[in-house]
């Protein structure tokens, strides 16, 4: 009997991996910008701290002095910054118009897009609660009629701790 319901349940899953999702969606983990993580080319992880650790790593709970941030407003663009895009959008600026051709080069060479984050948040004594709202925008495509706008709204309330482990000479801070 245990075989048969076995082998049962072995065809019943092989049957529903018919009905499986051929390509799988990866949605981008929450990460806000701020002038600190880009200036670290995202290498902000291993030493985050004070309010920008409530979405970068629990672990800087614990580190350094408390801090409270009543309002924190953090807003980005993505443009590569070489003489075309830069004239491109000076053109745009003066002349909408005429920035039609300027716009496709934006969209159809590197894409363009732009996002805000405001939040609170109180981070310290291994202790850290948060509430952040951001948006992130990113626009590419093939011409300018053909563009993909990829945009993610986030509203998150964030309640997290840590502590150091002392061993030895080590220091080790886990935090969740």
């Amino acid at each position: 009997m245990k075989q048969k319901l076995l082998i049962t349940g072995l065809f019943v899953l092989l049957g529903l991996r018919a009905f499986a999702q051929n390509e799988v969606e990866h949605e981008p983990k929450f990460q806000p910008q701020s002038p600190q993580i880009m200036a670290q080319g995202g290498s902000f992880t291993a030493n985050a701290k004070g309010y920008n650790a409530l979405f970068m790593n629990p672990a800087g709970f614990s580190v350094g002095l408390a801090s409270l941030t009543i309002v924190g407003v953090n807003p980005w663009l993505y443009a590569f910054p070489d003489p075309e895009t830069i004239d491109a959008i000076t053109v745009i600026v003066e002349d909408p118009a005429a920035g039609i051709g300027a716009l496709n080069d934006i969209l159809t060479s590197s894409g363009t897009g732009l996002g805000f984050q405001v939040g609170l948040g109180f981070v310290g004594g291994g202790f850290g609660l948060g509430m952040i709202i951001a948006n992130d925008t990113y626009v590419e495509g093939p011409n300018t009629l053909g563009v993909r706008v990829d945009t993610g709204f986030t509203a998150a309330f964030i309640a997290g701790v840590s502590f150091p482990l002392t061993l030895g000479p080590f220091t080790l801070t886990p935090g969740a």
